[in-house]
């Protein structure tokens, strides 16, 4: 039997005593926290090859842990056949738990155990149990949404082996983004509109990028270029999690801290629902009375932010960074208060935030830098507006020519950089996916070439950058053709 399937066998065998116990016996009762200790351990134990999350689906009468099918066993059979009648009857396909249950209070996981057996006889079971879960904020555990039951299934009969996991992580990631965010705009609208606004799915969105994050380094920061004009406050609110958690990685942040890290950026920006749209969407340059409404987003932030429905904890962490990023790191932005240190995450996010906005074109100014123009522009700036060792960091984060950069070659050719791998560091030269013309005023992919590749015979570069250009100037969204 393989390391997974034991797993995955320990999974059920804890899930199922679990629901049994709380059936029969109190919280306070010896057996229901021996029960709770040895869940907590086989979810913990499930996470460890990714450090995030362990599923468990159902399908087509067999349970699959992590995308793997759970193989039949004397032992196993009667418990699998137990558990999927359990689960049929509730109308749960598929449930995720997350490594942050190890902070979870005993009593929150007996009870999550109390409204899973509950559910059974409601009128809609998974819904009910959904809202639940939502109003008790447990944020370790999600019922899968529809779109997300069928993208991590291993392939079966004919088809397997046929999808790489590379496939499979892109699709994973293109639907989280997508996942983000929705979940973004719905709080906004909420905070909008006066009502409270929870976060238990925000929350989720970003343990998924954490996931992400570890899986594959430039998926994510391939995500990062997504640019979308009409929805630019919340793409713009996404991209600045994801940028400002691929730092926190490189400086050596925890799983847990990268979390935190990515909700704040996440909600940097919330404030901006409280400034007349006027105002955000106006195409000419604001008034003087205009920018000082507008400045006054990073406080409104703090207000929406103390308005969310989340713990106090939870809140608490978010408000700071919110209200600093942009302070700059001279103190000469705004607000101003007098003997401040800004915190690490203010100064991350303030990094993430400005190299986002001058790389997105906005209502009011159509043009915009490419990322390797933005980062020239950044530099000027290291001590005065930013950080200088942590844009550093950036800097080696992105890559001298970040993904997304359009290059124009001396061979007449146009590229698209993907990456720069370790070993070109030195030189400071990605990689980059040569576009070719389709015939139709676009591009498709062609080849990856190595612009740091070099003639054997006289040791020149192949081929040589002669310019960088926004993707926009030739109609090209990258994410598009990263993935």
């Amino acid at each position: 039997m393989t390391l997974e399937q034991e797993r995955g066998q320990k999974l059920l065998r804890t899930l199922n005593s679990l629901l049994r116990t709380v059936l029969i016996h109190d919280d306070m009762n010896q057996q229901s926290v021996e029960c709770v200790v040895n869940f907590v351990n086989a979810v913990l134990t499930g996470c460890a090859a990714d450090e995030d999350e362990i599923r468990l689906q159902m399908r087509n009468g067999r349970f699959f842990v992590g995308g793997k099918k759970l193989l039949y066993s004397n032992d196993t059979a009667p418990l699998i056949q137990v558990l999927l009648d359990y689960f049929e009857k509730r109308q749960v396909s598929g449930v995720t738990f997350f490594s942050t249950i190890d902070a979870a209070k005993s009593t929150d996981i007996l009870a999550f155990a109390r409204l899973v057996n509950q559910a059974d006889g409601k009128e809609d079971p998974l819904d009910w149990l959904k809202k639940q879960i939502d109003k008790k904020e447990f944020f370790w555990v999600a019922f899968l949404e529809p779109s997300q039951e069928t993208d991590t299934f291993e392939a079966e009969g004919k088809e397997e082996g046929k999808v790489s996991d590379g496939k499979i992580r892109r699709a994973r990631a293109q639907k989280t983004y997508s996942y983000g965010l929705f979940n973004l705009k719905e709080v906004a609208l909420k905070l909008g509109e006066g009502r409270r606004a929870g976060i238990n799915k925000s929350v989720r969105f970003v343990q998924n990028l954490v996931g992400l994050l570890n899986d594959d380094e430039p998926l994510m920061l391939g995500l990062s270029t997504i640019r979308i004009y009409d929805d630019y406050t919340y793409a713009h609110s996404v991209n600045v999690a994801l940028l400002s958690m691929c730092i926190g990685k490189w400086i050596g942040l925890s799983p847990r801290a990268l979390e935190k890290l990515g909700l704040c950026g996440l909600f940097h920006d919330l404030g901006k629902v409280s400034i007349p749209s006027m105002i955000i969407k106006k195409p000419g340059k604001l008034t003087v009375e205009e920018q000082i409404i507008m400045r006054a987003h990073s406080l409104h932030s703090v207000r929406q932010i103390i308005m969310l429905r989340a713990p106090q904890t939870r809140k608490a962490q978010l408000i700071l960074p919110a209200f600093e990023h942009h302070m700059k790191f001279d103190h000469s932005g705004y607000p101003k208060p007098s003997h401040w240190n800004i915190s690490l995450f203010g100064r991350i996010i303030a990094i993430a935030d400005v190299f986002d906005a001058i790389t997105s074109p906005r209502v009011y100014r159509k043009t915009s830098l490419s990322p390797h123009m933005a980062i020239g522009y950044m530099m000027e700036k290291a001590g005065k507006d930013f950080d200088p060792i942590l844009l550093k960091v950036f800097i080696n984060v992105l890559g001298v020519y970040p993904p997304g950069t359009v290059v124009e070659l001396d061979s007449d050719e146009i590229g698209l950089v993907v990456d720069t791998p370790e070993e070109n560091h030195a030189s400071g030269l990605p990689r980059a996916l040569l576009m070719m013309p389709d015939g139709n005023n676009g591009y498709i992919k062609g080849k990856t070439i190595n612009l740091a590749e070099q003639s054997p015979d006289t040791g020149a570069y192949l081929r040589r950058i002669v310019n960088t250009v926004h993707p926009a100037a030739y109609n090209i969204q990258p994410v598009q053709y990263f993935f």
